[in-house]
């Protein structure tokens, strides 16, 4: 009777042992952020930049991508690729100062000036979030970003829209989890076609 009940203990040691292996316990969310090469396309420009956040479901994280990042603050650890291969690492974000830094990285790479404060004759920038959510289902990592750019000048007001959905299996390991999702959020923000944008709206 002994024995066995040993034996049980140990195969419940074991099982959770492996459970909290495969788990990432960090209250953050490491990710990077690769923009395209800079450019003087929109040199001189400037935009004062909004952010909305028009999710129906705020939560980023589904039930199975919540049992790999047990601890997840909502916080997350941004990284911004520098040329040199040295990524510049830039604070801990909430979902809205996440999305507003990387896309601010995007525009100034552009030559873009993003400003502070809202001056009357600089046009506004107005990124939409619609979608950001990460879940592990039927073992495959699945994420759903959904974005929209309004640039708006006076009366007009000129759009983009993308929307990216990846997916990758279980064998392509949990330790590229976070590459995975920065992948994709890299992807839907640079997707946008800014410059387009400005033509649109006569600048």
């Amino acid at each position: 009777m002994k024995y066995r009940e040993i034996t049980i203990w140990l195969v419940i040691l074991t099982v959770g042992v492996l459970a909290v292996s495969c788990a990432n316990t960090s209250p953050y969310i490491n990710m990077r952020y690769q923009p395209p090469p800079p450019s003087e396309l929109l040199k001189s420009k400037a935009v004062f930049f909004q952010f909305k956040d028009n999710r129906i479901d705020k939560t980023v994280l589904g039930p199975g991508a919540k049992h790999y990042f047990r601890n997840f603050s909502g916080y997350f650890t941004l990284y911004i690729a520098e040329e040199n291969m040295n990524d510049e690492m830039v604070g801990g974000h909430n979902v809205e100062s996440l999305f507003k830094k990387a896309l601010t990285t995007r525009l100034e790479t552009m030559g873009v000036n993003v400003i502070n404060i809202n001056q009357r004759e600089a046009p506004v920038l107005e990124l939409i979030l619609e979608k950001f959510y990460l879940d592990y289902r039927f073992k495959e990592w699945v994420t759903d970003i959904s974005l929209q750019v309004n640039l708006i000048k006076d009366k007009i007001t000129a759009t983009d829209k993308v929307s990216i959905t990846g997916i990758r299996t279980k064998s392509f390991g949990y330790g590229n989890v976070e590459n995975f999702l920065s992948e994709i959020f890299s992807d839907s923000l640079n997707k946008l076609d800014i410059a387009k944008l400005f033509v649109e709206v006569g600048l």
